[in-house]
């Protein structure tokens, strides 16, 4: 596998994995959507992307 292909594959599995992420976010996010201000909706998903983007970087470092 080239180097390409290994980013790829990762890509595919971390796009995969942020939508889960999102998608259980949004369900939680819906549910206190009254009390909750949007920056704090806003806030959650950067941290979560930017955890998933030093991972991935972290992975590649590594490799």
């Amino acid at each position: 596998m080239r180097d390409h292909e290994v980013e790829h594959y990762i890509g595919k599995i971390l796009t995969q994995r942020l939508e889960r992420t999102n998608g259980c976010l949004r369900q939680h996010t819906g549910r206190w959507n009254r009390r909750q201000n949007k920056f704090g909706k806003v806030w959650e998903q950067t941290k979560v992307t930017l955890r998933l983007i030093v991972t991935y970087f972290n992975w590649i470092w590594v490799h």
